[in-house]
């Protein structure tokens, strides 16, 4: 997932408003979102090639997503970083034994950020902070993460926080409207805010879109979450093809 955009206590009515895109190659196997059977509190989507995720919640109303950090280190391990969500959803340790956990493994993992929280916290951590391995508590706002630390202001992310904040003023936005947050097929010309790169700049112009779509990868689901004060939890999961096509479309609703 490179593209996430949070309200935390943020809106009235509305104390948890997720949108986030999930880029990815479209030949890697995915399972769209739904309760896993191994696992049937988790309900997220599923990376059937090493079998985490890159987003979910449970049923007691934890959450947490993930995000790849742009960097041109070698892989630090065959790990996969998507094991890390499922630590936080399976319910089995508190905010701070995950981050003694992910602390201690920091070093084993490529570089990702981590955001999750229940119904009364919200945390970020990253093994690529400025010393390593940080996290910090988040205090009520709108953040944004993509492939970098927390909040940092490439253009997407700018954009993603400037609509998730208006449509935060309305009184109960709709799935439609929030998924607006994350939908601008835009690309930019001035790259220079990705600083140095080995990669091409035709990669990096399609990288810089909220959207994106290459033959090979792309933005391959789209999904919002909301928690509302009377403690429904809704999950909405969009996953398109590399032509663009809506592959399916569900939502799932239940009180926490």
């Amino acid at each position: 997932m490179c593209l996430i955009a949070i309200g935390w206590q943020a809106h009235p009515t509305m104390p948890l408003v997720i949108v986030a895109n999930r880029d990815e190659f479209y030949q890697r196997e995915s399972q769209s979102m739904t309760f896993w059977e191994d696992q049937p509190n988790i309900l997220a989507g599923r990376d059937l090639q090493a079998g985490g995720t890159w987003l979910g919640v449970n049923a007691q109303g934890r959450f947490a997503a993930l995000t790849n950090v742009r960097e041109t280190l070698p892989p630090a391990t065959e790990t996969s970083r998507g094991s890390l969500v499922g630590l936080w959803l399976s319910n089995q340790s508190s905010s701070m034994e995950l981050v003694g956990q992910l602390a201690d493994t920091a070093a084993t993992y490529s570089g990702y950020n981590l955001i999750f929280g229940d119904t009364s916290q919200l945390l970020w951590a990253s093994n690529r902070g400025q010393n390593g391995f940080e996290y910090s508590y988040l205090a009520s706002g709108i953040y944004g993460l993509s492939n970098a630390s927390l909040n940092t202001p490439w253009p997407k992310l700018r954009l993603a926080k400037q609509r998730l904040a208006l449509q935060l003023k309305l009184s109960h936005p709709s799935i439609a409207e929030l998924a607006w947050v994350t939908a601008d097929t835009c690309t930019q010309d001035d790259l220079s805010h990705l600083g140095d790169t080995d990669m091409e700049e035709s990669w990096l112009r399609a990288l810089s879109a909220q959207w994106i779509a290459t033959p090979d990868y792309g933005t391959r689901a789209q999904t919002v979450i909301t928690r509302e004060n009377t403690g429904q939890m809704t999950c909405h999961e969009r996953t398109v093809s590399a032509r663009g096509d809506t592959t399916s479309e569900q939502t799932f609703q239940f009180r926490i």
